[in-house]
């Protein structure tokens, strides 16, 4: 195999119910170790890291894009979207990585199909994480 052994099914049920327990703290954890190993990447990357350069005249720039996923049965906070749809619109942020390269995707935020485009709260929160 290629990772090794896997996690009984019981194992992954109690990890599971385990983080739902205190999602929020769960939820800081995983941001907290995927900025450790983002720090980590672009530190590796040095001189074509994203951020390598960044100043005010030539700022990193983020990139806030909302998207349409439909839903084709009841899901938990699926909502009629404004294109007569059902489903979700999650709110992702990426590096612009320019000419050279594609999007890096940072941190997505998943919101209910009835969400503004425009939400400046949401933007803060994608933002923020």
């Amino acid at each position: 195999t290629v990772f090794g052994s896997v996690a009984s099914d019981p194992t992954v049920s109690r990890l599971i119910s385990a983080l739902a327990a205190d999602a929020p703290a769960a939820l800081t954890a995983i941001n907290t170790a995927r900025a450790a190993a983002r720090a980590a990447c672009w530190s590796l990357a040095d001189s074509v890291a994203p951020d390598h350069d960044a100043s005010v005249a030539a700022p990193l720039i983020i990139d806030l894009d909302a998207t349409l996923v439909t839903a084709h049965s009841e899901k938990q906070d699926a909502a009629p979207t404004y294109k007569h749809g059902f489903g979700f619109h999650p709110l992702c942020a990426f590096v612009d990585h320019g000419s050279q390269g594609t999007g890096e995707p940072l941190a997505t935020l998943l919101r209910p199909g009835n969400a503004g485009a425009n939400t400046a709260v949401d933007h803060i929160t994608v933002t923020a994480a």
